[in-house]
């Protein structure tokens, strides 16, 4: 069963009404928060699924079996994150539970909102699932998402008027709210660059070329990238034109890809093990290029766990747990 409705129509109550009544009938559901800005089954950024064996009053009660690192609170610039994430995790409901709900984010309208909602349809239909679409609606402002679906599909409900509307504020202050009790305990962990894969980025994943003395100081670290993808080249700042040309000239490439020392700096990150399983969130502090070091804060109880790869997202967030801007995905 997905849910689909604008912002404040109330989808998360109804989930948490609908998974009390399966737990009365004996019946065992799951349940997967797609919810990235306002996650109630796991932090923001994350998708979540949790079974659930006892009653609720509230989803944020409720501890995630599994996450999904999405990689910012809007899945605008992830759709294909959020979509891989959204298919692996509906698997795991199904099968180990009776029946999955899926409390979808309030996009329902415009190019972007269209796509990602027909496309969690599609999939439900590519998994072979036997799935309702719940329409939580004012009018009939989501029936667009619905057109193709035969009507015993589509469950029509009306939003209750007792729902009242949050702010772009409150909701950011929410979040923030969120991260802080995920981010209580922080403690740093250092990672050789030898001892991590990385994820989701150029930055570790060619081969790492000695910096030679005629290049300028300005340069911390090059890798040769695969095929025609040229050099990857950290910088304090941004090279110059001249710096450009020198570094092709001495490499031999013709294309460069250019990223500043700071840019990594409070970048939100998912650490994985080898079966690229969420073990924790973190908080890079910083990358030592001159000593292959990369430093990350992360929730102190899940320090000493088998983490094997860095998966980098695009939200940045300060030390003080404060949103602080976002880095351009596939730019670092």
């Amino acid at each position: 069963m997905i849910i689909f409705g604008e912002v404040d129509t109330g989808k998360t109550f109804l989930t948490t009404y609908i998974v009390n009544k399966l737990l009365a009938k004996n019946l065992i559901p799951s349940v997967l928060d797609c919810d990235t800005g306002q996650s109630d089954i796991g932090p923001p950024s994350t998708l979540g699924v949790a079974i659930i064996k006892k009653p609720v009053l509230f989803m944020t009660e409720v501890e995630p079996q599994k996450l999904y690192f999405v990689g910012s609170h809007s899945p605008s610039e992830h759709f294909l994150y959020y979509l891989c994430g959204f298919t692996k995790l509906v698997k795991y409901g199904i099968e180990n539970s009776d029946i999955i709900i899926i409390d979808t984010p309030g996009w329902v309208l415009g190019d972007g909102g269209r796509i990602l909602r027909n496309s969690e349809i599609e999939l439900l239909r590519a998994l072979g699932t036997n799935f309702a679409v719940v329409l939580l609606q004012r009018k009939n402002e989501v029936e667009h998402l619905v057109t193709t679906l035969p009507k015993d599909k589509v469950i029509k409900l009306t939003v209750s008027k007792k729902v009242t509307p949050t702010s772009a504020e409150e909701r950011k202050k929410l979040r923030e709210f969120i991260y802080k009790k995920y981010f209580s305990q922080l403690e740093k962990i250092m990672f050789n660059f030898d001892d991590i894969k990385t994820d989701r980025v150029y930055f570790l994943t060619g081969e790492q070329l000695q910096i030679q003395k005629e290049i300028s100081s300005n340069v911390l670290w090059i890798e040769k990238l695969s095929g025609v993808e040229g050099l990857y080249v950290v910088s304090e700042k941004f090279l110059n034109q001249k710096e450009i040309e020198e570094i092709k000239k001495i490499y031999g490439v013709k294309k460069i890809k250019n990223v500043i020392k700071n840019n990594f700096n409070e970048v939100m990150v998912a650490l994985l093990d080898e079966t690229h399983e969420v073990i924790s969130l973190g908080i890079i502090e910083k990358i030592d290029f001159a000593n292959r070091k990369i430093y990350i804060y992360i929730p102190k109880e899940n320090l000493n766990k088998n983490i094997k790869i860095i998966q980098f997202g695009s939200l940045k967030l300060s030390l003080d747990i404060k949103e602080a801007g976002f880095v351009e995905p596939g730019s670092l």
